[in-house]
């Protein structure tokens, strides 16, 4: 090392750190403008004290702009693969993000991808699963934990039996045992086989949720459309509370626990 020089882990770390001060920013900018992961999602979650219930956001803790880089990724990453995949990398990140259709987009994706390289992105293209909480949780923007404890109290839905017409919740209740790093709680409905419709449910996103109870709901009415006819018999439903995203599969990213109950839709 010549006098005078910088060690290179310190210039290393004072380049990281800059780069995750640029992504804060631009970020906030993303959640100003309407970007922010508490529009993406009608799954409510609220933390029990006693007999009281207190609403809270998608983002739980100190990691405020998690929820904002998983509604970012989870908008643009389908793009900025097509992008690579049709035009290719030889320009760099900038040759890539220019071509997304909002400029703050752009600069956003710049961020990342100068943060972690090209080739980030193309192992992004050769990802099987790439989901867009793992991606904010490998840039280091949204928490990790291991081991990660949660258990489902019940899942309920009210009516049990419903009709067309009707407005179906589903009510969940589960237990953080330990702290999270960036968790997930979903509820899904499974249709019979011989309804011909898509399961359907939401997620909303726990980051550094504190143990103790929590209480997480979702509505719908059954209005027949060409996704979900609603025919008639019973629908399964599924609850889950994972960290990371549920249904994916990457090494930091596992399900805590489930839960199984279902409702009836009458002629």
């Amino acid at each position: 090392r010549c006098p005078g020089q910088d060690p290179p882990t310190m210039s290393l770390f004072v380049k990281t750190k800059d780069k995750m001060q640029k992504i804060a920013v631009a970020l906030a900018l993303l959640a100003l403008l309407g970007f922010a992961a508490a529009g993406t999602s009608d799954l409510v979650v609220a933390k029990r004290d006693g007999k009281k219930l207190t609403p809270i956001n998608n983002s739980v803790g100190d990691s405020s702009w998690c929820p904002t880089c998983v509604s970012f990724m989870g908008q643009a990453i389908n793009q900025i693969i097509n992008i690579i995949v049709q035009v290719g990398i030889e320009g760099g990140c900038s040759a890539v993000c220019q071509l997304l259709p909002s400029p703050l987009e752009q600069t956003v994706c710049n961020i990342l991808c100068d943060l972690k390289g090209i080739q980030y992105f193309i192992d992004l293209v050769n990802d099987a699963d790439p989901d867009p909480v793992w991606i904010c949780m490998s840039l280091n923007v949204c928490p990790t934990a291991a081991g990660v404890q949660a258990k489902i109290l019940s899942i309920t839905p009210s009516p049990s039996s419903a009709k067309r017409g009707d407005l179906v919740t589903i009510s969940m209740n589960f237990q953080m045992l330990n702290n999270s790093g960036t968790a997930t709680a979903a509820i899904f409905v499974i249709p019979p086989e011989s309804d011909g419709g898509e399961p359907f449910g939401n997620s909303a996103l726990l980051v550094n949720a504190a143990p103790g109870q929590y209480s997480a709901s979702i509505h719908f009415h059954i209005k027949p459309n060409q996704d979900e006819p609603f025919t008639p018999g019973v629908y399964k439903i599924e609850g889950a509370i994972c960290e990371g995203d549920c249904g994916s599969h990457h090494s930091i990213e596992y399900t805590m626990t489930k839960g199984f109950s279902q409702f009836t839709v009458t002629k």
